[in-house]
Parts: C-alpha cells; structure tokens; sequence
C-alpha cells in the first residue's frame, strides 16, 4: 500500500491518530516526545489545530489537550523500551468522552498513537449494566412477593403442544410436597405419574383450548397428603399466543368440612322446628310418635 493511500486512510479515519518523536536523555532513556503528525479526526477530538501542536514537546502542550490525567511519558517509555503495544481505555473529562488510546512504535524513536473514541460503547454497557441490576432487583423482589403469597401458586410453560413446570412457591411447596428442584422443567407425567400426570395435562390443554381461566375441585392424594383442592388455571398470552398457564390451589377440606357441618346444623334446626309444631299440634301421644318417625326417617 503506498505512503499516499496511507495518507489518505488517516485523514478519513473515523479514529484520532498522532505520530510522535520520543525525545531521549543523557542517558538515552525516553524523557519526552514532540509532535510530528497528526490527523484531522485528532484535531476535531481535542480541539487542537496541527499548527499549533506540531513539533512541540507533549509537556508543552499536553495540559491544552485537556489530557493530562494519564501519566504519558511512563504511559509511552513502556512502548518505546520494551516494544510493546500500550492500550489503555480512559475518560477524558475537559472533553467529555471515553476514550479507548492505543500505542505502538514504528521506528526506535518513533511511536503511533490513535484515540478512538468509544463513548456510545461505554454508554451501552453501562445501560446493560443498569437493566442487569434492575431486572435483578426485580426478580427479587418477584421472588419475595411470589413466596409470600398464602395462596399455592405454580406456573406451567406451554410449548408445541407440551406442558413442562416452572416455578411453584414456597406455599404450593408446603401443600403439595414438591419442591422446585422436583418439578421444574418436568412435564406433569414426570412429576406426578403417567396416569394422574394426563389428568393434570388434560386440565391444562382445556385451559389453552378454551382460552380463558377455567376452575374446578379435585381430591389428589400427594407427597403432601390427601387433600381436596380448589384449583384455577389461568392462560398468559403472548405476542398472540398461550404461553403459560398460571395456577392457584387451594386446600378446602376444612371449607368442605365446615360448609358440611352448617348444613347438618341447619337440617337438625328444621327437625327441632318441625317437632315442636308437631308437638303443638298433637295431643294424641301414639300420633305424634308416627309423625315424629316419618319426620326424622
């Protein structure tokens, strides 16, 4: 490639680009370096015009490239002594960027060094840091919220047909028996058996078919015990599509029992009554004893 597409290249260049002459001691150790070259994108990044920079020293004149804050001569003694590639990513607070500042010698007395300015990059990183810590902070807040409900909940996925478990909370853990580790990731076949799995799966294919939340009772003996659940099931759409199915159990065997219980103390109420009408109405003794038969059964 000739010196003149070189030449080229660098003053189209997107990236800020100086060529420097190391400036040696008495005892021929790097104390400095003077400005030979640099390119227009380097001006528009520090605001300094060639004529102005060109053949001075970088201790001349770099407090006005508002660069200050990297120790330089060190920064570029370590490329000249030991031929090495420097890369160093600073801010450069007077201009206001993040700058990604790279360095390499091209000849014994002579170095390159280009200022590439990465403050969209440096931007975006930091946004994907900030979301990473608020999407962490979310699921645990998620996490604290979804195991302190006192309602069993569990959420199935819904792909190609198939039904596999997600999460449950520490409630449905408790009742049902099944931990997370037990049945994330499972089909409910895998969880709960073939024959009771289908069961479960059947309940959940209704669900998506029907597209809306469905209810029902259900007595299922689990780890957990016997118990008689109340069970909803609700669809989670997605872009147009059922992708999940959120659920609720609800033990209400002491609501059965109590409902139960409200029900034989309302029949035995009517019973009293009846008799005590019959009682009022009967003087005959043998007659009131026939009714009173025919009345408790």
């Amino acid at each position: 490639m000739s010196g003149e597409v070189c030449s080229e290249i660098l003053r189209k260049a997107p990236f800020g680009c100086a060529c420097c002459e190391v400036v040696f001691d008495g005892m021929n150790q790097p104390e400095n370096y003077t400005f030979l070259d640099v390119n227009p994108a380097f001006e528009e990044m520090t605001g300094q015009k060639s004529e102005a920079i060109l053949g001075k020293k970088a201790t001349d004149v770099m407090p006005g490239l508002g660069i200050a804050n990297i120790d330089w001569l060190n920064f570029c003694r370590d490329v000249v002594m030991n031929n090495a590639k420097k890369d160093v990513l600073k801010y450069l607070a007077p201009l206001g960027i993040w700058c990604r500042i790279t360095s390499f010698l091209i000849q014994p007395n002579r170095i390159i060094v280009i200022f590439l300015n990465v403050s969209g990059d440096v931007k975006y990183i930091k946004g994907l840091k900030k979301r990473h810590r608020t999407t962490r902070e979310l699921s645990r807040d998620f996490e604290i919220l979804f195991n302190g409900l006192q309602e069993a909940v569990f959420l199935v996925k819904v792909k190609d047909g198939e039904f596999r478990y997600v999460m449950n909370n520490a409630e449905h853990s408790k009742l049902t028996g099944f931990s997370l580790d037990e049945i994330k990731g499972r089909t409910p076949a895998e969880v709960l058996g073939e024959e009771l799995g289908k069961t479960f799966a059947a309940n959940y294919r209704r669900c998506v078919d029907e597209e809306r939340t469905i209810t029902y009772e259900e007595a299922l003996l689990l780890p957990g015990g016997l118990k008689t659940w109340f069970i909803s099931l609700t669809p989670v759409w997605d872009r147009g599509k059922i992708k999940y199915i959120v659920g609720s159990q609800k033990d209400i065997a002491l609501q059965i029992m109590t409902e139960e219980k409200m029900r034989k103390n309302i029949r035995y109420e009517e019973l009293v009554s009846r008799i005590s009408r019959l009682a009022l109405q009967e003087r005959d003794k043998e007659v009131f004893m026939q009714e009173l038969a025919g009345i408790i059964g």
